[in-house]
This record gives structure tokens, sequence and C-alpha cells, in this order.
């Protein structure tokens, strides 16, 4: 008779070990929870937040919502706190904000923060440390979704659905705060929906497009002065494999 052998779960001291880096990110999380403090991580698991902001010349929490649009917490974070939270991430990217560079921008860690993008700034560009945090979006509209709600005509929704399907270039711009990176999502929605096949390349200086398809290739580039150059030949060299769109 075939005998079956139980095996013991594996116990605590015995799981894989983490890597450094991902040592090195999860304390990075912590310490930059610990400046925020639990206003602001509250507001980063809340869905219905999409930007946490603070202004340099009062230190209050504000909030973006989609529900009530912009809105105080009633709390206010210390400039030195904020001063210390911006030198953590600068330090991680191996930057130093200064008089002569002082600004940042950065993607948060992806435990607590998901990911989302920071822009920081301090003296003299503000009057003291400041900083906006725009999270990722946690759905991803459809074009169709667009015209249904009314942001998009039926005739402009099915243009662009055209363009996609005839390999146009399509250009997306606007203001701070628009609506263009949703926009971006919903092309590419789009184009892996109608095109699950197809072989997409991403090029981006801070993450913030999510694109679903299977095939896909993804570089990021950093637009710092003096790497120009660089970039350029950077992101021709991802183009060069063979690809659907990019």
């Amino acid at each position: 008779m075939t005998q079956l052998e139980l095996l013991d779960p594996v116990a605590p001291d015995q799981a894989a070990p983490r890597s450094p880096t991902a040592e090195r990110l999860d304390r990075l999380d912590e310490m930059l929870s610990r400046y925020l403090g639990p206003t602001v991580i509250r507001a980063m698991a809340d869905d219905d937040v999409t930007e946490v902001y603070v202004n340099p010349q009062d230190g209050a929490i504000r909030l973006d919502t989609r529900s009530r649009g912009k809105v105080a917490s009633g709390v206010t974070i210390d400039a030195h706190r904020v001063e210390m939270f911006l030198n953590a991430v600068a330090a991680r990217l191996g930057v130093t904000l200064t008089s002569d560079s002082p600004r940042l921008e950065a993607e948060l860690p992806a435990a607590t923060f998901a990911g989302s993008r920071l822009q920081g700034f301090v003296p003299p560009v503000t009057a003291g440390p400041a900083f906006n945090i725009r999270k990722l979006p946690s759905v991803i509209y459809s074009l169709d979704d667009y015209a249904g709600g009314g942001t998009l005509t039926p005739i402009q929704c099915v243009a662009l659905q055209k363009g996609i399907a005839e390999r146009h270039n399509i250009l997306i711009a606007g203001g701070t705060n628009t609506g263009k990176t949703t926009l971006a999502n919903a092309v590419l929605r789009e184009i892996t929906d109608r095109f699950p096949s197809e072989r997409l390349v991403v090029l981006e200086d801070t993450v913030e497009l999510q694109c679903s398809a299977q095939d896909r290739g993804a570089g990021r580039l950093s637009w710092r002065r003096g790497l120009s150059g660089a970039c350029k030949g950077y992101g021709l060299g991802l183009l060069q494999p063979s690809q659907d769109r990019g």
C-alpha cells in the first residue's frame, strides 16, 4: 500500500531569506511612515484619496479625494519632519536636496505607498519644505467608460479607437492634475484589449502608466541635467528589439 509522507510546515525561521534590497526598502518604508505619521498613512490606504499634500506656509495635511474634492485633514505636520522625510527619499536616490537642487521627484516604496509618485520642494523654491504624493489609480477606465460618463463624446471615443486600430500617433497633453495619466491608461487598456498578442514598450521617467499587456517592455528614463544623451541612447536601445507599439 502506498504511504503518504506528511510534510511539516516551514517554520518562520526556515522561510526563504529576503534579499538585502528588499530589506532596505522595508526599512525605508518604515522610516518614511514614521516621519509622515498616521494621518498620511491612513490616506494612503483610502481608495477615495488620490493625492496627499502639504503646503509650506502652514504644514496642514490636505487630501484630494474622488468624492469630496480637496479637503483638509485637520492635522498639521512639523516642517522638520517633512524635511527629514524628503531627505530620506533623496538619500535613497543618491541625491541631496540643497538650495541649488531644491526639487525632488521619486517613487515611494510599494509596501505602504504602492509606488505613489512624490514631488518634494525645499527653500528657496518654496518658503519651507513641502510635498505632494500622487497615488497610482486604483481603477483603470476604458474609453467606453469615458464616453458613458460624458467625459468624451461618442465621436471622440470612436476617433480614439480608430486611431488605435490604425496605429496613429496619439499625443496627450494638458496641465497638472487634468487627467493625462488616467486617459493614457485608458488608451493602453484599449490597445491591450483589442490587440492582446502585441508587444508594447513603455518608457517613463517616473512610473505612473499601468499596462496589463503580457508581452511588454518597460524602461525608466532619468532626465537629470547632463544625462540627456545617455537617456536618448537608452531609449533607442529599448526600441530596437522587435515591438508592435512603443
